[in-house]
């Protein structure tokens, strides 16, 4: 199964060294584009057990938002600089 805690570990290792608008570009590819690592986990719901759709797809709207969230503010932060 898709560790999604471990997809935000690694999203928080790299934005820790974010330093441009282009390098932020790069991780919301990396984790919500086309073939993101979140795009991947919300494409994985179809393949487990029904009774475990509900519960796996509440925890990768979570992880998303939390990636959407990481990144705004970085963004945000950037800007100020």
């Amino acid at each position: 199964m898709i560790d999604l805690e471990k997809i935000k570990l690694n999203f928080d290792k790299e934005m820790e060294s974010v330093a441009s608008e282009e390098e932020l570009n790069v991780i919301r590819t990396r984790y919500l584009g086309k073939s993101g690592e979140v795009t991947s986990a919300m494409k994985f719901i179809k393949e487990i057990p029904n009774e475990e759709k509900k519960a796996f797809g509440e925890s990768v709207n979570a992880c998303k938002v939390y990636i959407e969230k990481g990144i705004e503010n970085t963004k945000v932060l950037l800007e100020e600089k």
